[in-house]
């Protein structure tokens, strides 16, 4: 999976590639298996694409447009069982366009505990899942 995600701490200790380090554990999403909506919001104007990846500090999103970076921007997430939703105010801080496709990292201006919504058991069960597989793995 591409190595997308790059939000920016609160107080910056940049690697020295220049990379800022992340702030919390990240979770792929099942794009393949349950693809998670989102819209984003930006002076007015609604861009349409996916979760790609999230954490409490943030998340990348894969856009079926580019989304100017450096901005407010709020946040929709959807859920793909029921008419759920999860809005958040954030800052666009970076896009990137790879064979054609647009992701875009956010970083919300506050963190999120999604426990309580429907992406706490989608991250849990992530987390399950990468345990086991990296329990087996090393054996």
């Amino acid at each position: 999976m591409l190595d997308l995600f790059r939000p920016q701490p609160q107080a910056p200790s940049a690697s020295p590639k220049g990379r800022i380090a992340r702030q919390s554990k990240r979770f792929s999403v099942p794009v393949l298996d349950l693809p998670i909506r989102v819209e984003v919001l930006v002076g007015g104007i609604r861009y349409a694409g996916q979760l790609w990846d999230v954490s409490q500090h943030g998340a990348c999103l894969l856009l079926r447009s580019p989304i100017p970076p450096n901005q407010a921007a709020l946040l929709r997430i959807h859920s793909p069982s029921d008419n759920e939703k999860i809005d958040i105010a954030g800052q666009l801080m970076w896009l990137d366009s790879v064979m054609g496709s647009y992701y875009a990292g956010v970083r919300y201006n506050q963190p999120v505990d999604f426990g309580p919504t429907f992406l706490g058991p989608l991250m849990r069960n992530a987390e399950t899942f990468h345990r086991a597989g990296a329990s087996t793995s090393a054996a």
